[in-house]
């Protein structure tokens, strides 16, 4: 278990290995910070020293460092220095929908992603702050831009994909309605519909996909008072209903159906 005096030195060696621009130094050093206790890291401000490392052209550093990121920024207090536009442009800048092919390249940008949406779920978490500075870059569509890489969770790298894809929309959605409403304008509910309908043809093989995807449809009836989804979109709810095994995802499309209800149409 790493001391606080052993942390001191491994911030040190951070700042070091930056202003030498030695990135491969970091990467052992950030692996440990990652690793650590997360309280370890909040008297200390390595914002800057990060945002160099993500300056590098190296996507596996990118990777470290969203890893290292996502775990200090657990804490309140390390959530509010990388709250910050130049933090977030980055990172924003990083996320890109990967392909859907199984070459090496492709698995690296598949764990870069999902680090990445980590990182950025974590400063998100009830921070208006950074919601809004997302918004204002207009960095929302390259985040809802992740439901377009509709996959199987058929192993573990793409499982935890697909939680920490929708636990990023989720927590920036949790802010104000107007992110809501923006989200909509997006075209989210569409891009949900369209994964859904797909996991109609086996409900219980995609239960990890329905149970990231259905929390984001809650969440918008919640921001939006008067939302009515589509006909085909409450069809296909109720079809998963009728389908699933799974309590929770049972309980999520009532929920959805019973909001839906309340609507005249």
């Amino acid at each position: 278990m790493i001391e606080a005096a052993e942390m001191d030195d491994i911030i040190a060696g951070i700042k070091n290995a930056t202003l030498e621009r030695c990135p491969e130094r970091a990467l052992p050093l950030l692996k440990k910070i990652s690793d650590a206790e997360t309280n370890l890291c909040d008297k200390y401000d390595i914002k800057n020293d990060l945002l160099e490392l993500l300056r590098v052209e190296d996507s596996k550093v990118h990777i470290q460092v969203a890893r290292c990121i996502a775990e200090v920024a657990k804490t309140d207090n390390q959530r509010a220095k990388f709250s910050h536009q130049d933090v977030i442009r980055r990172l924003t800048d990083l996320l890109c929908v990967p392909s859907s092919k199984e070459n090496s390249a492709d698995v690296v940008a598949l764990e870069l992603c999902t680090q990445l949406a980590r990182a950025l779920g974590n400063i998100c978490y009830a921070n208006d702050d950074a919601r809004n500075i997302i918004k204002e870059l207009g960095a929302d569509e390259r985040i809802f831009a992740l439901l377009d890489y509709d996959i199987d969770t058929d192993d573990e790298d793409r499982e935890q994909f697909v939680r920490v894809r929708c636990g990023l929309i989720s927590n920036y959605l949790l802010g104000s309605d107007d992110l809501a409403e923006r989200a909509i304008e997006l075209k989210v509910i569409e891009k949900l519909e369209c994964i859904l309908t797909r996991c109609l043809v086996d409900v219980d093989k995609h239960e990890e996909l329905l149970l990231g995807l259905l929390p984001p449809l809650s969440i918008l009836t919640e921001q939006i008072s008067d939302l009515c989804f589509p006909v085909s979109l409450n069809r296909t709810i109720a079809k998963l209903l009728a389908k699933c095994t799974n309590p929770d995802i049972a309980e999520s499309c009532l929920a959805l159906l019973h909001y839906e209800a309340q609507n005249d149409d």
